[in-house]
């Protein structure tokens, strides 16, 4: 939600010739009209709310101060709506901005020390660090949620973010130069349409193949996987409490805890000779039998389809499993079957 802000933002700027005054008059009705369009989401309002502060920051040439505008943002959202802190939009949207504001500067600066790299001075490079920084700051505070919620967090999402998301303003701005030229000529805004759709193809395809990449995400349903999570936040904060601080070794004991974590997720299952495991589907059948490094899947179907497939398929990712060696279905009632088409997808 904040880079779409950000980039409508930009734009907005650009076309009122980067006057103040004017660019306050045309953004904040446009901001707002946006914010309406996407429902008015914690996380829309929020961006538009601390957008809308740089903007008096700048009519008023005061400093803007983020985290006190992330502060006022949502002070603002609970006084409209106080339910909305148990929203999982606005744990994630604050919960990432407070990482940034936390610990992006840092990570940053470590990143670029020249004492550790050398001098950096290639703009690329230090935009590369910039964006490792933000990706990895976003993520400290909202991987919890994420695991909590969701019941997988994403290991390759850095790596994405710096594949993807340098397109995602060129997409942005190509969609709304598409619905500008649409009012003139239909056949122009095609042609154009039809140039942004394969940086589209590449984003979404980009997603795909990293989400395929063995590793790309830890599940929950591995009791390992949750013990790794719980240590790798210890060891944040004794790392945050010392006084020199080595990231380093840090980083080697988040990895190493990580590995140990993946191999007992895997080793456990072969060891056992008969393994049978029911899962929480609801109204319905899933079940697992294992033995001897063989996975045979009895049923999949739930109170949902899909949430019956992502169960079974978040327990056997969580042990490396990747292809069953059969499914038994018992009958062809869709709560026993449901699910299946899902899975194999």
């Amino acid at each position: 939600s904040g880079l779409h802000v950000s980039i409508l933002f930009g734009f907005l700027y650009f076309i009122s010739g980067k006057k103040r005054v004017r660019t306050i008059l045309i953004s904040i009705p446009a901001l707002l009209i946006f914010a309406a369009i996407a429902g008015f989401s914690p996380s829309i309002t929020r961006a538009c709310i601390m957008q809308i502060l740089v903007m008096n920051a700048m009519l008023m040439d005061k400093e803007y101060d983020p985290p006190t505008a992330l502060a006022f943002a949502a002070l603002v959202i609970l006084l409209w709506n106080p339910l909305a802190i148990a929203s999982v939009s606005f744990q994630l949207s604050f919960g990432c901005m407070a990482g940034i504001f936390l610990f992006c500067r840092r990570i940053q600066n470590w990143l670029l020390d020249p004492k550790r790299f050398g001098r950096i001075g290639h703009p690329v490079v230090r935009w590369l660090c910039s964006c490792v920084a933000v990706s990895i700051s976003a993520n400290v505070l909202t991987i919890v949620l994420c695991a909590i919620y969701f019941g997988c967090v994403s290991v390759i999402g850095v790596l994405t973010n710096l594949l993807t998301l340098w397109l995602v303003s060129f997409i942005f701005y190509g969609i709304i130069l598409i619905c500008g030229i649409g009012f003139v000529s239909i056949p122009v805004a095609k042609a154009i349409a039809w140039v942004i759709s394969w940086g589209i193809r590449y984003v979404v395809e980009t997603a795909k193949v990293m989400a395929a990449v063995p590793f790309a995400a830890i599940y929950t349903k591995s009791v390992y996987m949750v013990l790794w999570l719980i240590l790798s936040y210890a060891l944040l904060a004794v790392f945050l409490a010392l006084r020199k601080k080595p990231a380093v070794l840090f980083a080697c004991l988040i990895l190493c805890g990580y590995c140990a974590a993946t191999a007992l997720s895997w080793i456990e299952p072969i060891r056992n000779e008969c393994r049978v495991t029911v899962l929480d589907v609801g109204q319905g059948q899933a079940i697992l039998l294992q033995s001897r490094g063989k996975t045979f899947l009895v049923d999949c179907g739930g109170d949902y389809d899909e949430g019956a497939a992502d169960i079974a398929a978040e327990t056997l990712l969580s042990q490396g499993i990747t292809n069953l060696d059969g499914i038994v279905v018992t009958h062809y009632d869709i709560d026993h079957c449901g699910g299946l088409p899902y899975l194999l997808n």
